[in-house]
């Protein structure tokens, strides 16, 4: 899972809040802190890892973290902290046609923070923590995941609850330093020998229309459910019985009432009962809120099927183009379809060797970084060190050809 974009200093922010005067220590020397590494119980458990996978990946982590620590411009911080940690991530259930957590290499991600150095007053001491806490933007490497999440795509709303079996094409937009490859708001890194390997397939027309139909007769299903509940509870409240209960529980309300009380009392039950009553025959009557659900879910899933079954090539590859009206017009074959129609992908999961140690390292991808490159952020004046000052210096200067070597190792 994503970690928090930022580690907060509680005792910090109580400490401003109440008055205390921070400084900032732009040209002091700063700390390297502790490793931490994470390899939590549900992590390790949807991975099928093992002690020794978990230790031989976190090893593979730490190999990346020294090179970044060998980085001039961290080797030896300045107005700021340090840190590194390391965390293997959680294996979301698979869907049908993913593999098993025990089938995909391990993941995780590697944390680097650059921390401003500050320096208040706390009961009349001055004081740093230098060590620990502390507030900054953090830069995550991710290892081996190339799923939906990690690229920030959505899936077509008309999959509504159903399991989304892809998700729109992520959008290139260029190289950075190194070879990294920008795809929406993340850097991808991968081995010389996997390029030729596509990080996702193209989606079929059949594989993106089934769950259209699905997700349509499942709402017909509701709707349908919806009516009878109603008519149910409709029948129910005109009973004889149920107008002798709320006649008997009138009267029991109006005990302690004087006659003028009791009649009006009375009309106003009686004026709210029949507006009840006729609101709930209107909803249930042809034509009424609910019939209209109803027929509205039976047309909705026909125009699903119809659009399946119209298909030609059912093999096509699919886009989507969400500004269209009929389903016909969003969901397309890709060749000959308008700018408008996004391709539609699903993960590779053959892209990964599993031939290799699953702690080996076959993708990497950079994120949490393009906030860094935001307008805001490139002209922000600060007179503090730390973040993204840091990050893009960094990601500028990294020895990416030991990045490399580590990966093909």
């Amino acid at each position: 899972m994503k970690r928090a974009f930022f580690i907060v200093l509680l005792s910090l922010i109580s400490a401003v809040s109440g008055g205390a005067q921070v400084r900032y220590r732009p040209t002091d020397a700063g700390v390297w802190r502790p490793w931490k590494f994470y390899a939590i119980s549900s992590a390790r458990v949807s991975r099928g890892a093992t002690p020794a996978e978990v230790q031989a990946f976190q090893s593979r982590i730490l190999e990346l973290g020294e090179i970044l620590r060998h980085n001039q411009l961290v080797t030896q911080p300045v107005g700021f902290a340090a840190l590194l940690s390391g965390s293997l991530s959680t294996y979301d259930p698979p869907r049908p046609g993913e593999p098993s957590g025990k089938q995909v290499p391990l993941a995780g991600t590697l944390d680097f923070g650059a921390i401003p150095l500050v320096e208040f007053m706390r009961n009349g001491r001055l004081t740093n923590e230098d060590m620990q806490g502390g507030e900054t933007e953090l830069l995550e490497f991710v290892l081996n995941r190339i799923d939906q999440n990690m690229f920030g795509e959505s899936s077509p709303s008309e999959w509504g609850q159903q399991e989304a079996v892809g998700f729109t094409e992520p959008q290139r937009s260029g190289t950075m330093a190194g070879g990294l490859v920008r795809y929406n708001d993340v850097l991808v890194l991968v081995p010389e020998k996997y390029k030729e390997r596509p990080l996702w397939l193209p989606l079929t027309l059949e594989e993106a229309l089934t769950p259209v139909v699905a997700q349509q007769r499942m709402e017909l299903e509701h709707r349908r459910q919806g009516y009878a509940n109603q008519q149910r509870e409709y029948d129910e409240w005109m009973s004889p019985r149920a107008h002798a209960e709320r006649r008997s529980g009138w009267a029991t309300s109006t005990q302690r009432m004087n006659d003028e009380e009791k009649r009006k009392f009375m009309e106003l039950m009686l004026k709210s009962e029949k507006d009840t009553e006729q609101v709930k025959r209107e909803m249930l009557a042809p034509g009424g809120s609910l019939d209209k659900g109803v027929h509205d879910a039976e047309r909705q899933l026909k125009e699903a099927e119809s659009a399946l079954a119209s298909v030609a090539n059912k093999n096509a590859p699919a886009c989507y183009d969400r500004n269209a009206s009929s389903l016909s017009a969003k969901f397309r074959m890709r060749t000959a379809a308008p700018a408008s129609c996004k391709p539609l992908v699903k993960t590779n999961w053959a892209y990964f060797d599993m031939s290799r140690p699953r702690s080996s390292p076959q993708v990497l991808v950079v994120n949490m970084f393009a906030r860094c490159l935001t307008p805001e952020s490139l002209k922000q004046a600060n007179p503090l060190r730390g973040g993204c000052f840091i990050n893009r210096q960094l990601i500028n200067s990294l020895d990416w050809g030991a990045v490399r070597t580590w990966m093909d190792r």
